[in-house]
């Protein structure tokens, strides 16, 4: 899939997967330039020089020891920026912080193939990647989770199951048959319940208030187009 984005910055220590990242960008995603830098020295000095960016891709270990507020000093430097980190670590608190410092995507250091295309189709779509443990994770049996549940309407009760695989709401309307208008207003009413006020915020509360079983939503792993 093509998108409008046409400035990207991937921060990683490996020369070979930070080459890797920038080919997929440049080949897969349109971008005309894909800024390369190698440690949080030059990272920094990249976006000071760079406040247009369309994208950033970060390792863990670029951010240095405050990853969260490091992250928050990545969206205020570039608003309109979209934010995938990589993590090492399957740390499921770990990953939630990552979320509510601001990253549209956290991405697991060995994910490879259609899945790590996946995940930047996602964000690059306006969505939100969760991890495949996240996405599990998500929907297991809590008190506080079936509370919430019991006040949603059925179809409430899909979208926030697409929304917690991390689908923006065009697909999320194309999947569930109505209109991103609809969408619209059942997200809103969602976030009213979870007590919060963007994507990434839905994602850390979805996780950590561990939602119960997922509604019997046919959720097929398509391209995004």
């Amino acid at each position: 899939m093509k998108t409008s984005s046409v400035t990207g910055l991937v921060a990683e220590e490996s020369n070979f997967h930070r080459g890797g990242i920038a080919t997929m960008l440049q080949l897969q995603f349109d971008f005309e330039n894909v800024i390369q830098v190698s440690d949080e020295t030059n990272l920094r000095k990249e976006l000071e020089k760079t406040s247009r960016l369309d994208l950033i891709v970060v390792d863990l270990s670029v951010l240095g020891a405050n990853q969260k507020e490091a992250l928050q000093a990545l969206k205020r430097k570039n608003p309109r920026a979209r934010v995938v980190v990589f993590t090492p670590s399957s740390n499921r608190r770990q990953m939630l912080e990552l979320f509510a410092g601001g990253a549209n995507g956290v991405i697991p250091s060995d994910t490879t193939g259609s899945e790590l295309f996946r995940a930047f189709e996602i964000v690059q779509s306006g969505g939100v990647y969760v991890p495949y443990t996240l996405r599990h994770d998500a929907f297991v049996q809590s008190t506080s989770a079936q509370q919430l549940l019991s006040g949603l309407t059925d179809r409430q009760k899909e979208v926030l199951f697409l929304l917690s695989q991390g689908y923006p709401n065009k697909i999320i309307a194309r999947k569930l048959g109505i209109s991103p208008s609809t969408v619209k207003v059942h997200v809103h009413a969602l976030f009213r319940a979870l007590g919060v006020h963007t994507r990434m915020g839905a994602v850390a509360a979805l996780n950590a208030r561990v939602a119960a079983s997922p509604p019997r939503v046919e959720v097929e792993e398509e391209m995004l187009v």
